[in-house]
């Protein structure tokens, strides 16, 4: 079954969403090398072959080159800018969850648990704050609030929403979810909030109240 593919940027390698492959082109790492065709010819690879990672085939945007797209890596902007031999432009920035850094953090300021705050995977949608203050409205904690709600659209103890329930992608509670949402502190993500263990820089949603609690 064809999935759509899309551009995912890691470190100075550009990847491509698709279907996972069979073992049949050897190993790198430890992950199965993916065979890649255009027009029915083998495109080859210099250092990092196409492989099939976590259920998705991640292709190093040097391979490219041979199917008539060129790159120019800004490291300043971490930013990439393909072009394509048609002269077409197209520019990618990569995702809010590309590095989830723990917080750099003075030990002699107390932190607001109020500052930790919740997003989707993509950054765009607020789902609440860890503040412990259970009659604040903005916090994941307050049963009766907008992001603590079990009947929310926007919480992650909706059972049957998109950040609560156990099937969704997007999902804290999805154990194979590959979009969690993230925990951000001033607007740096600093971990992703899942119960895929597979996920590094992960924590628990169960965590998170200790969590917050330990930073006051």
């Amino acid at each position: 079954m064809k999935k759509k593919l899309a551009i995912i940027l890691f470190a100075s390698l550009m990847f491509v969403s698709g279907v996972s492959a069979a073992s049949l082109w050897g190993t790198y790492k430890g992950n199965e090398i993916v065979r890649v065709l255009f027009n029915g010819n083998v495109v080859r690879y210099k250092d990092v072959p196409a492989i099939s990672l976590n259920g998705r085939v991640m292709i190093p945007v040097s391979m490219l080159k041979d199917v008539g797209v060129s790159y120019t890596w800004d490291q300043i902007n971490k930013t990439i800018i393909l072009t394509s031999s048609t002269g077409q432009t197209q520019t990618y920035y990569p995702p809010v969850t590309s590095t989830p850094q723990q917080p750099v953090i003075n030990n002699n300021v107390s932190i607001k648990s109020s500052e930790l705050k919740l997003y989707s995977n993509d950054g765009k949608t607020f789902l609440g704050t860890l503040s412990t203050n259970t009659y604040d409205l903005d916090s994941i904690f307050n049963k009766y609030g907008t992001y603590g709600s079990s009947y929310s659209l926007n919480s992650i103890t909706n059972n049957y929403g998109t950040y609560g329930s156990d099937y969704s992608i997007e999902s804290a509670y999805n154990k194979y979810a590959t979009k969690p949402p993230i925990l951000t502190y001033k607007g740096e993500t600093i971990f992703y909030v899942t119960m895929n263990k597979n996920i590094k820089n992960s924590i628990t949603p169960q965590q998170l109240y200790d969590f917050a609690t330990s930073l006051e």
